[in-house]
């Protein structure tokens, strides 16, 4: 009766992980097999709201809660990509959550994973130039900005590509919050020192 009480409370020990939300977790993506970039730090709060919120909101990726939760870790497959491709979102009240998700990969990733996120970097500061500075500036987020700009200055193959980037940002942000571009320029020497020609 032992052994069978410690084979079911082991079954038990495994599947929980494994199948979280009612999704099955792939096996590369599983802590329990994997501790590539796993997600440890977690926050009462993100962006003036509970995360509670975020987490028991239908909207939000199945693969971003877990990964929050410590229970999807970093790998190069569809799963991640598609926790990502979330990461664009185009809705307002999830996008903090995303994006906590998206600075926790920066500080988190290496090798083939630095790769996708720094495409995301650079297209998410294309997309949200005045949201992300916005964020420089909350503590909660604590956004490693020598990683996020070597990440997106490594997207360059050219000096031209990158000096064209930052100036269609530069419109954008002299439009949106003219106020945040002193900020902006300071970023931009450590996007262009890590250009990748």
């Amino acid at each position: 009766m032992y052994f069978y009480t410690m084979k079911l409370l082991l079954l038990i020990l495994i599947l929980v992980p494994i199948i979280s939300f009612g999704q099955l977790i792939p096996k590369e993506n599983n802590p329990i097999f994997g501790s590539r970039g796993i997600n440890t730090k977690r926050l009462d709060y993100i962006n003036g709201r509970p995360t509670s919120q975020y987490l028991n909101n239908p909207t939000i990726s199945f693969y971003a809660k877990a990964f929050y939760q410590g229970q999807f870790c970093m790998y190069d497959n569809d799963e991640f990509f598609s926790l990502m491709d979330s990461v664009l979102t185009n809705n307002n009240s999830t996008r903090p959550f995303y994006f906590y998700i998206l600075n926790r990969i920066v500080e988190l990733s290496d090798g083939a994973v630095s790769e996708v996120a720094s495409e995301y970097c650079k297209n998410y500061i294309a997309k949200y130039p005045c949201e992300f500075l916005n964020y420089c500036n909350k503590k909660e987020f604590a956004i490693p900005l020598d990683t996020w700009t070597m990440f997106v200055g490594f997207m360059f193959d050219s000096t031209k590509d990158c000096e064209d980037w930052l100036q269609a940002i530069d419109k954008k942000i002299a439009v949106g919050c003219p106020q945040l571009q002193q900020q902006w320029d300071k970023l931009k020497p450590g996007i262009r020192t890590s250009i990748n020609e």
